[in-house]
């Protein structure tokens, strides 16, 4: 299937003459599974200035697919008109989710706080392999709900994405314990660039009065003092074993290069990799982002062993 664009729910596929001859100058659609927002960002040819009468506004939704990528929708964060262009680019958060604010909760569970931050942006929640736990006291000072909820994932060992509407949040573990969905041969002259490095061997969290060091040998130990109240030394040895997990996931990463573009190299999906030139790197990878370039049919694929 060619390349189709929704704009605000309608197909404007053929309105604005795009088909397989008549491609956008640009179209790269970026998919994330923790971290970052899923984003759009493509440059149409636009030499009789259609767009610029339309006047698109921020926050309007655009949403641009074909057989095997599809964006979901985003939301309008710039547009860029041109000469002869129109640039537009997006993101899969909704706009009210950048908005900084006040709040603060005594006694509520993960799952509530998740709920209502779904709920208050007009997104459904759905969740995988996440364990509930209650704050006992949380305070959210001028931040935004997507740094504020990542840092209390990051703290136990979940991570989150916003894609079509939804957002999803996952347990890491349950993740990287699925089965591979694919197994990924590259050839021994495929484009790849990777790294392999642990960036520390243990790890101490503390709110100033409770603290934990995860791991043995401290001769690269991090100290990350956090604004939450710790309750109990169990919940500061799981908030240190995960945080020493996060700091330490992308040690075996890199990323490689698909062409032409294919189904199933989505973020957040999990395979088997045959580098066929690096065997520390062959076997299980979580695939973590994936820039998909519309136009010249590749995807770049960034991955970390697991």
């Amino acid at each position: 299937m060619a390349l189709k664009i929704e704009y605000e729910g309608v197909d404007i596929t053929d309105t604005i003459g795009v088909d397989s001859v008549n491609q956008p100058h640009r179209c790269w659609i970026d998919q994330y599974s923790e971290g970052h927002a899923d984003t759009i960002k493509v440059v149409f040819a636009d030499s009789e200035g259609q767009w610029d009468t339309w006047h698109p506004q921020s926050g309007e939704k655009i949403r641009i697919y074909n057989d095997n990528v599809d964006s979901g929708i985003q939301y309008v964060r710039g547009v860029y008109p041109a000469v002869g262009k129109y640039e537009i680019d997006a993101a899969s958060t909704p706009i009210t989710m950048e908005s900084e604010r006040r709040d603060s909760w005594n006694e509520i569970t993960k799952l509530s706080l998740a709920n209502d931050i779904a709920s208050r942006h007009k997104l459904a929640l759905k969740t995988y392999g996440v364990t509930d736990c209650k704050f006992k006291s949380l305070k959210q000072d001028m931040e935004n709900d997507l740094s504020f909820f990542e840092s209390l994932c990051v703290l136990e060992g979940d991570s989150f994405l916003v894609y079509n509407g939804k957002l999803i949040l996952y347990s890491d573990s349950y993740m990287e314990n699925q089965s591979p969905s694919k197994t990924i041969d590259l050839s021994a002259d495929s484009k790849m660039e990777y790294q392999d490095e642990q960036k520390i061997t243990a790890l101490t969290v503390t709110d100033g009065s409770t603290s934990y060091t995860y791991g043995g040998d401290t001769s690269r130990l991090e100290i990350v003092k956090i604004p939450i109240h710790i309750d109990s030394t169990g919940t500061a040895e799981r908030w240190a074993k995960n945080l020493h997990h996060h700091i330490n996931k992308m040690d075996k990463s890199g990323p490689f290069y698909i062409n032409p573009l294919a189904d199933g190299y989505t973020a957040g999906s999990i395979a088997i990799l045959k580098t066929n030139r690096i065997p520390s790197f062959d076997g299980k990878i979580f695939i973590h982002h994936a820039r998909h370039d519309m136009i010249n049919n590749k995807t770049k694929v960034f991955f970390r062993c697991i």
